[in-house]
């Protein structure tokens, strides 16, 4: 089995890779029905760029971006990122903790879920071909739901 880490400028070799943030939030757009508070709200991709630009000089290769679904995630705006600093950026599918979830977490199959969260990983998520790195599972208080 080829081994591959998949960001969002497509898959890398694992060896690619040194230093990595495992859980950032560079650019995100919840709904203000979920995250009204602004410091949730992080509209700027030059002001990403920036930052991803000191970690990237400091000796930073990649960063794990865990904005999910519903939580407004921006693919395109990680691609911009990614391609403007050098740094490989993962993006994330599934949901965070249930105060947050979008209706869909709520109304859907688990098959119906598990479609979705496959479909993002192998063919693209939010109708873009930008692939998930990974699956995030959701929680709330003392409990995985």
């Amino acid at each position: 089995m080829t081994k591959i880490i998949r960001t969002v400028l497509g898959d890398i070799d694992p060896d690619e890779v040194g230093v990595i943030l495992p859980h950032e939030h560079l650019i995100a757009f919840p709904p203000v029905r979920v995250r009204p508070d602004i410091d949730y709200r992080l509209p700027s991709v030059e002001n990403a760029i920036k930052e991803v630009v000191d970690y990237h000089e400091a000796g930073g290769s990649m960063i794990c971006e865990m904005a999910t679904h519903g939580y407004g995630r921006d693919v395109r705006a990680l691609q911009e990122i990614s391609r403007s600093t050098g740094v490989h950026i993962l993006s994330t599918t599934g949901f965070v903790f249930e105060s947050i979830y979008p209706n869909l977490a709520f109304n859907a199959t688990e098959e119906e879920l598990v479609e979705l969260f496959v479909r993002n990983v192998t063919e693209g998520m939010d109708g873009t071909d930008v692939k998930a790195g990974w699956v995030k599972c959701g929680s709330s208080y003392e409990k995985v739901t």
